[in-house]
């Protein structure tokens, strides 16, 4: 795999340019996903900070609790009101994640495979596509997140290496709308077997463009996200129309039982040669 082709064809795609019109659109796209991780990282950041507050004022009223002046009680009732907040902040991250960043994380993606599949430029819209098919969209990130958490359990190592091997689930989801979450998983699992470590190596190889990003007070780090977002998308439509072509080779003349050559997969002659 030639990182270096992938990252070209995204800068390419992208227009050149930070400035160019599908960056510009891009760094839109990825601002309206991230403002609302951000809006939903303050409103817990604020429970929690208020939660903390009061429970340190409740701690230090030990005068009262000396003097027997605060009931027992009240001190059961305020305590399960402090967990109960706590447990509502939790649930709500959970619940925010799932009913409203995955539809979200699924549009992301659609912005920038559509880019990559030829479409002249990167469409808003397509960022609010997962609201359109809602429940297939947070069934299959339900599914994956629990997946990932469930091998988790045996140790951290394996939910790592799941959610690489899950991680293009929503890709495949986008090209193939009528797949199951089944088929959306295992197809992503066939795409990164063999690819994970080199997934992980490419992500890695954005480090250096975020530090620099980071210098402007974090600002430039949106104009990196686009870049890395086209960037793995390039890497799913390499991956996917490369399995196809193994599926073909594999059953000359009949792939037509594999998951990945539904209508609309692209052909691995329609994409650049990528280096294996």
């Amino acid at each position: 795999m030639d990182r270096s082709l992938l990252k070209r064809n995204a800068k390419i795609q992208l227009g050149n340019s930070i400035f160019s019109e599908n960056w510009l659109l891009g760094l839109v796209a990825c601002m309206i996903f991230s403002s609302c991780i951000y809006a939903a990282f303050s409103f817990i950041s604020v429970i929690s900070a208020s939660v903390m507050i009061a429970s340190g004022s409740f701690l230090n009223s030990s005068d009262l609790l000396l003097q027997e002046e605060l009931p027992t009680d009240a001190i059961v009732q305020m305590s399960t009101v402090f967990l109960a907040m706590y447990a509502g902040s939790i649930l709500f991250s959970v619940l925010f994640g799932l009913f409203v960043m995955e539809p979200l994380q699924y549009g992301l993606s659609a912005c920038f495979l559509e880019l990559v599949m030829g479409a002249e430029k990167i469409k808003i819209g397509s960022l609010f596509s997962g609201f359109r098919k809602y429940r297939d969209v947070v069934f299959l990130g339900f599914m994956r997140a629990l997946r990932i958490i469930l091998w988790s359990l045996l140790f951290l190592i394996p939910g790592i290496v799941k959610s690489y091997a899950y991680s293009q689930a929503y890709y495949v989801k986008i090209e193939h709308p009528d797949y199951t979450w089944r088929q959306c998983l295992n197809e992503s699992e066939a795409i990164m077997r063999g690819f994970k470590f080199r997934f992980f190596v490419l992500q890695l190889s954005f480090i250096g463009w975020e530090i620099v990003g980071s210098l402007a007070f974090g600002i430039g780090i949106l104009w990196v996200s686009p870049y890395e977002f086209c960037t793995f998308a390039n890497f799913y439509a390499w991956r996917s129309a490369s399995l196809i072509q193994n599926r073909a080779s594999a059953v000359p003349g009949d792939a037509s039982g594999n998951p990945s050559d539904a209508a609309g997969s692209p052909n691995a002659s329609d994409l650049p040669e990528f280096e294996a």
